[in-house]
Formats: structure tokens, sequence, C-alpha cells
């Protein structure tokens, strides 16, 4: 059956069945080739010692259930098939079992099913498995443990991460002797280490970070200076619930990376740490711990790179000529004590990228030397300080820089060009001005978040937006800003203006504004988007250990507080609160389905709701007080579900407030001054009872009237007093000749009044005796 014709010997075979299955009436072949096809060589093994000439499986059998699965996902020997889905693959355990020769097993969120403890009974016979990976897969919980303690001895390599393990860490690790990574982090462990960790003498990196793990550190490190003190290199303890000082971890000389971050700690940082010659990361963040960090407690630490400090009670003292040993790559030192001076050391450090020293008490400028210094910033983070002082044009200086916060100082002068390579700017809080100049020299369009609010800005907003194509946060207020609202906005998400001297009408194209319209699975996608502070309207708090950052982003709305982690991409708001908006709400608005907060309070607004104000269907929050709305309230207000926050005070709303779930749950005061409205929450009343309404709401107006004339009586008496006893009693102590007139004055009305009483008493005593 050979073919001349072709090259290819597949070819002949192909056409010679094709050719014999013509004469089958009915006929299915599925075929895959592929390399490493387990399933099929399972397959064809059978059939090699199968009785029959031709099986045919209506099921796949169960022991190759499995191996169809991953052979669809990818190859199982030495491969990986991690991040598909395998969640119908109920007997994974039973498949891995009757695979003596497995070596490497990576199932890394896979969606791996719930285990049963009927599937216990599959005892793994591959004594030849060494690498293990079933991070990432809610179905892992603690009765994987027996299943595991069963299999090989020989694991090198052990991943359960960001699993759901509860209980206390099993003894049982202790007799996996070849475990080099053994990492347990992001799970629901409680308790302490086992002593039987510290035997595992081959063991270089332990994470048992983000658990519920509790008791002393020292105890902690006591039980791990078995056989592993000279092999552990890293030791990640980050997010539990750890006390205690910090030990001596001398008794590790290989330690290289050292994780105790948002934990307990307290107490001051133990000398200890000064001799770990190997050491490149430290990070203590978030705990209690305090105290004086000297120069030579570092001195000695000339490979670190990663030096995390933050939210703690740090004092830094470092004489003005000091030069580190090491170069650092990441400094974060927030919340500790350096100032009141720029820390000079800095200027020694070439490798830099991140930078925080926000929150350190530095009151000084920012010296020349710092923007000619060969800074690879991505991250530098001023905020919070009193640094005064103008800004050079940054981006000459640092062309990567990528983060900029420089929030709540005393900056001041026009805003400087940036580098085109930013994605988030904050210089909210301090005094620059000039807008125009910043805004539309911003040639590239890749700037995500910008915040200029609580500044000096006192010119109209530039209608040049279309340059910055990616921009998502916009927040301009609490300046002076004046002029139209600009029409060149797209995609932004987060829109405040509030607080300035904006007029005009509120424009149509709004519904340009799609980010607010459409419905968006992707969150913050930047490795590191960081905004400090809280008390601001916008603030995203950014905490960090070395490999991993944590996000969270907090919006403040009429008191209410919204926290969006990496979901920040679900929140839309505009607000245009206390400005001179005049004109109607424009229907359009309605297009903004995604909508999630609207603040149009205190303006000089007029006309209706929309009716199809009903569409908003995500919105949490809606303030439209104070302003001149008037006719009824729509009907469809009452299909707002997610309406947690509402104000409609102070218009000229009327008629009855629609019956829905939500609009009867706010208090009264939300719907006061508006005199013709009535119904529930103002009362129970009904159609033909508006009068009741207006009498309830005059009153309330009449109370508050008042309420103001009592409070304008009272200061009025107070200033009256203050300049009448004042403007007297000072003139006489500061003037002898008035002084003497006065009380001369006082010596002759009081020897008139004794001679007039005198006279007036001698009369009337003639009189009573004549």
């Amino acid at each position: 059956m050979k073919d001349e014709r072709s090259s290819n010997g597949n070819e002949v075979i192909i056409a010679d069945c094709k050719e014999s299955l013509k004469r089958i009436p009915r006929v299915r072949i599925q075929h895959c080739f592929r390399e490493a096809n387990k399933c099929a060589d399972t397959l064809a093994r059978r059939s090699a010692v199968s009785p029959l000439d031709f099986v045919v499986f209506q099921f796949p059998p169960a022991d190759v259930a499995l191996l169809a699965s991953l052979d669809a996902a990818g190859t199982l020997y030495e491969r990986s098939c991690s991040e598909k889905n395998l969640s119908v693959t109920n007997d994974w355990q039973r498949v891995v079992s009757r695979l003596p020769k497995l070596s490497e097993l990576r199932l890394r969120n896979c969606s791996l099913p719930f285990i049963t403890p009927s599937s216990l009974s599959y005892i793994n016979s591959s004594k030849s498995l060494t690498d293990l990976d079933l991070s990432f897969n809610p179905g892992i919980t603690s009765l994987i443990f027996p299943w595991l303690f069963n299999s090989s001895n020989n694991l090198t390599s052990l991943n359960l991460s960001s699993n759901q393990l509860n209980g206390s860490i099993p003894n049982a690790f202790g007799n996996m002797s070849s475990l080099r990574p053994l990492l347990l982090n992001d799970n629901q462990l409680e308790g302490g280490i086992p002593k039987s960790l510290g035997d595992i003498r081959t063991l270089n990196i332990l994470d048992l970070s983000g658990n519920n793990l509790s008791g002393q550190v020292l105890e902690f490190s006591h039980n791990l200076k078995g056989c592993l003190k000279d092999s552990l290199e890293t030791l990640g303890l980050h997010g539990n619930q750890i006390t205690g000082s910090v030990p001596n971890f001398a008794i590790f000389p290989s330690l290289r990376l050292l994780y105790l971050s948002n934990n307990k700690l307290s107490g001051t940082l133990d000398e200890s740490i000064g001799s770990l010659h190997k050491l490149e990361v430290l990070d203590l963040c978030l705990n209690m711990l305090g105290g004086v960090i000297s120069e030579a407690l570092l001195s000695n630490l000339t490979k670190l790179e990663y030096l995390l400090l933050s939210y703690n009670y740090f004092t830094l003292k470092f004489s003005l000529d000091w030069v580190p040993p090491f170069q650092l790559r990441t400094l974060h030192l927030r919340c500790c004590t350096l100032g009141p001076n720029f820390p000079n050391w800095i200027k020694t450090q070439r490798n830099l990228i991140y930078l925080d020293v926000s929150s350190t008490g530095i009151s000084d400028t920012i010296p020349t030397w710092f923007w000619n210094r060969p800074f690879e910033l991505k991250y530098f983070n001023l905020s919070h300080n009193q640094i005064k002082g103008r800004l050079p044009y940054v981006s000459i200086k640092f062309s990567n820089l990528a983060i900029l916060d420089f929030s709540s100082n005393r900056f001041e002068g026009p805003l400087p060009v940036f580098s085109p390579n930013l994605t988030s700017i904050n210089l909210s809080k301090n005094m620059f001005s000039r807008l125009n100049s910043f805004i539309c020299s911003k040639s590239s369009g890749i700037l995500r978040h910008l915040d200029l609010s609580s500044n000096l800005l006192s010119e109209g907003i530039p209608d040049c937006f279309m340059q910055c194509q990616e921009l998502e946060v916009l927040n301009l207020a609490s300046n002076n800003l004046s002029g139209e609202i600009p029409h060149s906005m797209v995609h932004i998400q987060l829109l405040d203006l509030s607080n300035n001297n904006i007029s005009g009408t509120i424009p149509r194209c709004l519904n340009n504004l799609t980010a607010m319209a459409q419905k968006v699975s992707n969150y913050i996608a930047n490795e590191h988007i960081i905004w400090n502070g809280t008390e601001f309207r916008l603030a995203i708090f950014y905490l960090t250990a070395y490999g991993g950052d944590s996000l969270t982003t907090i919006v403040s709305w009429k008191g209410n507080v919204y926290e969006y982690r990496k979901n920040f991409g679900e929140m839309r708001s505009i607000d245009l609160a206390n400005n001179k908006l005049i004109g109607t709400i424009p229907e359009e608005i309605s297009s903004l389905t995604e909508l999630k907060a609207f603040n149009l309070s205190r303006n000089l607004l007029t006309g209706i709701i929309p009716q199809k104000i009903g569409r908003l269907e995500q919105l949490e929050s809606l303030d439209l007080s104070r302003n001149r709305f008037s006719g009824s309230i729509p009907n469809s207000m009452a299909d707002l579900h997610f309406l947690a926050s509402l104000d409609l005070s102070y218009n000229e709303f009327s008629g009855k407030i629609p019956t829905g779930t939500q609009l009867q749950t706010f208090e009264p005061i939300k719907f006061i001054g508006n005199l013709g409205l009535y119904g529930p929450p103002l009362t129970g009343m009904c159609q033909g009872e508006t009068s009741n309404a207006t009498t309830i709401g005059g009153n309330k107006n009449y109370k508050r009237d008042a309420d103001e004339f009592w409070k304008c009586l009272y200061v009025g008496t107070g200033l009256g007093f203050i300049v009448g006893f004042w403007g007297i009693s000072g003139s006489l102590t500061l003037n002898r000749s008035w002084r003497h007139a006065y009380f001369m004055l006082l010596i002759n009305l009081k020897d008139w009044l004794y001679v007039t009483v005198t006279v007036y008493k001698a009369r009337l005593q003639k009189m009573f005796h004549s």
C-alpha cells in the first residue's frame, strides 16, 4: 500500500484508511496529534493487551478522564497545565495515584473540585513525585493532608498557597526531609510553627504569610533553629497576628529575605539584624515597632536592596556625611521620623526605583542635588510633609517616573511639565497655580489619574483633554476655577469639579464619558497606583512588601465612605457641587448607566429631574439639594434599588414622593425645603393633604429662620458688649487726662446726686410735718 507519489508515510496511511472507511456505513474518527499525549498512550497500551480487535468507549474510563482533561490543557509530564478549568475532574487524586513515574504535577489555578473524604482512599503511589503545585485552588482544604503525607517523601518543592487550608500546621511536614521551598501562604492556618519544620535541613524558603498565625515571634524563631538554621534563606511571616519584639535572627546566617510586615510586633529593632550580611530584603511595615535606627545598625548590610519600615515609630538618625554600604532599589519610610531636613544620605543611592518618605516630618526644601542624581525612579512619594519651594521640570529629571505623589505640602508656583510616562499625579493640597500650561503641555496619552484639588488654580479649565485619552480620574475640586465645563473629556470615570466658580450649563455631551456607560471587568491594571492620605476625597493606600502590593481606594461622599480594592474599575462618579451652574440636567445623563455617584448640590440649576433617571440602576448616591429644581419626583426613581444616599432638600419639588423600597428609607430631612412635596417619609399623608405638608415644611423653615435670628442676636450682643466695654475702658486706661476728667465727672455726679437726694428728702419731711 505504498504511494510512490508521496514522500510522507502519514499521507499514505491516511489515504488507505479513508479508502477502507468507505466500506463502513457509520464511522466517526477523532484524533489529536500531540507530543506526549498521555490519554492516547494509555488507551493504546490498554488496546495492546485486550483480546478484542475493536473497543468502543461510550464514556471515557474513569482512570483516563483526568488524562483527557490534562491533554486538552497541556501535557502532563514535566509540563504545566496551570490555569485550566478542571472542576469536573472529581477523581484527579485517583488518576495521579496510577502514575508511578510522575515527577512534576502543577495544577495551579485549575479550579480543582473540593476534596471529599471518599477520595482520601486513593493513596498516591507515585514515589517519583518531586514537584507539586496545587496553589490557587479554593477546593483544596486541609483534607488534602492525609493524601499528601502518603505521597512521595522525595518532594523537593511544595506549593499549597492561596487555598482554603485551615487549622494548625501539621507536624508531618517534618517528614519531607528533601523539601526546599514550602509555600503555605494565603490560607487560614492558625496557631504557631511546629518544631518539626526546623528538622528539614534542606528547607531554604518558608512562606507562611497571609494566615492567622499567632503567638510570640520569639517562639517561632526558636522552633526553626534546628537543622534548617543554616539553610533558611527566605522567611515570610507577614500578614499574621504575631506579637512580641523582634528576636535574634542572627541564628539564620543565610537569611536573604525577611518579611515580618503587618503583624503586631512591638519594642525596638534587635541589633542582631545588623549581622545578617546576606540580607537583601527587610520588611517590617505595619507594626508597632519604635526606637532609633542608627547607621551602626545598617553598616554591615552590604547587600540590602529593599528597606521597608513604613507605618512604625522609628526615628532614623544618621550623620550628614554618612555613606551607606548598600544600594537600595526600594526605600519605604512612611510615618517614620526623618525631618526636619531632607535626608542627605539618599544622594548616595544610585539604583532607587521606589521612594516613599511621606509623613516623615520633613519641612525643608528639596535640595538641588536631588534633581541631578541618576535615579531611575518609577514611584516617588513625598506627601504629607511641609516641603516648600517650586518644582523644576520633572520630565527632564526623571523620564521613567510613573507615579508621583507630592500632596499635602507647601509647594507653590506654576505647575511644571512632567514626564510623558507618568500614569498618576497627585499634587493636591498645595499652592500651585496656572493649570492651562500644565494640561495642554501633556503630549502623552497614558496619564490615568490626576488630582490637583485644594490648590490656588484660578483660571478656566482648558478644553484640551483630548490629549489624555487614558485619563480615568480627574479631581480639580476646591480651587477657584471659572469658565465652563470642557467638552473634551471622554474616558473619565471619576470627575470632581466641586467647590469652584464654574458657570454655564451642564454640557449635553456628558454622555461622551463612555467609561460611565460601559460595564468593564478590568481593574486598575498598573503595577502600582498610589495616592496617599486619609482625608482626601480620593485616597489610595499603598502597603507593600517586596514582590507584592495591596491596593485600596476610598471615596468619601456626603459623609459615606466607599471602599474599592482592585475593583476600582467599577467606580463611576460625577461631582459638580458648589459651583454656579445654570440650566437643566440634560436628558443624556440617563445614558451613563454605570454611574454610581452624582452630586449637583449648591448650584443654580432649574427644571425637572429627567424622567429616565431610573435607567441609572447602579446609582448609589444622588445629591440635588439647594438648587431650583421643580416639578415632581419621577416615578422611575423607585427603580434605583442600590441608592444608599439621597438629598433633594431645598428645591421647589412638588407632588407625592414615589413609592419605592429605597425612597421611603431616607430621613425626612433629605426632602425638606420643598413646600409642595408630601408623602412618606415626610408623613403618612395621602393626596389632598398638601396643605398640611406645606405647613410642616413651613414650620421647619420657620424653626430654621428662628434659629438664625437668635444666633444673630447672640452674636450681635456679644460684639456690642466687647466694643462698648473695651472702647471706654481702653480709652480711660491709655489717656490720663481723659481718665482724670472721667473720675471728676463721677465725683461731681455723686455730689449732685447726694445734694439732690438730700434736698428732696428735706422737702418731703417738711411736707409730711405740715
